[in-house]
């Protein structure tokens, strides 16, 4: 693996960063756990339906530029998940601050901070043709690339970033960490359309336990999804649904359902 140029402070950061995922290296090293069973539950009166808990694959990347992490929010240097190549058709932006959109069919995947660790969880399965780009500055879709690369597989592994003009012949500028995970599609089915918006949370452990996840679906609705960034926990995990007050219907009460 070729040196990375970094300042001292960059430095201690990338170290504590490697003292982290030391088993990831350069190169593969493994999958995602197996997905698991689904999970479902039914109700009734006023939320008349069906929702299904279903496993799927995620992926987590952190992406560290010139030795420091690009965070999320007021990156200077933007990073982009492009399809095929350092230009290839954009996926998704992986920090705010990046003017160019995905193209609005198929939907963009979720990407959301992860909350455990620096970086983000992106809705897609990790890939070799998922390539990182890093760009001159935000805002701005026609910014220079400064560095891209791609994963040898879609297994964990840490993987270079270098100059679009000379690829890995050149220094690389930085690198990737790239993590398949496991997590969670919500399906949300009405018997009937909704007389009011609808709020959804997964709680952990009891009706009143921890957040795991929220969404809202909309008056009128006879479907809705979610997507939830943790391995689904149908021992543990409960579905709550209420009434969105500003929509709504006095007649609607909040509801809670296990999982079978």
């Amino acid at each position: 693996m070729r040196k990375i140029p970094l300042s001292a402070l960059g430095a201690l950061a990338l170290l504590a960063v490697v003292a982290v995922v030391a088993l990831a290296g350069c190169g593969t090293q493994g999958y995602a756990a197996a997905l698991g069973q689904s999970a479902h539950t039914t109700f009734t009166g006023d939320y008349a339906g069906s929702a299904s808990f279903t496993p799927t694959y995620a992926t987590y990347f952190a992406t560290y530029y010139e030795g420091h992490l690009v965070p999320y929010v007021g990156a200077k240097t933007p990073v982009e998940l492009r399809n095929g190549d350092c230009a290839g058709p954009l996926i998704a932006n992986l920090t705010q601050a990046s003017d160019d959109q995905p193209a609005t069919s198929p939907a963009p995947p979720l990407v959301r901070q992860d909350p455990t660790q620096p970086g983000v969880d992106v809705a897609v399965n990790a890939s070799a043709n998922l390539w990182i780009t890093v760009r001159a500055k935000p805002n701005d879709p026609n910014a220079d690339i400064l560095a891209c690369g791609q994963p040898l597989s879609g297994r964990k592994q840490t993987f270079d970033i270098y100059p679009p003009s000379v690829g890995s012949d050149g220094t690389a500028l930085g690198f990737t960490l790239q993590t398949p995970i496991v997590a969670t599609q919500l399906h949300l089915a009405f018997t009937h359309p909704t007389t009011s918006a609808v709020a959804w949370v997964v709680r952990s452990g009891s009706c009143g336990g921890d957040v795991v996840a929220t969404g809202e679906s909309p008056k009128g609705a006879t479907q809705a999804n979610g997507y939830i960034f943790q391995t689904l926990d149908s021992a543990h995990w409960r579905l709550i649904l209420a009434p969105v007050a500003s929509s709504g219907s006095a007649n609607s009460a909040t509801a809670c359902y296990s999982l079978t």
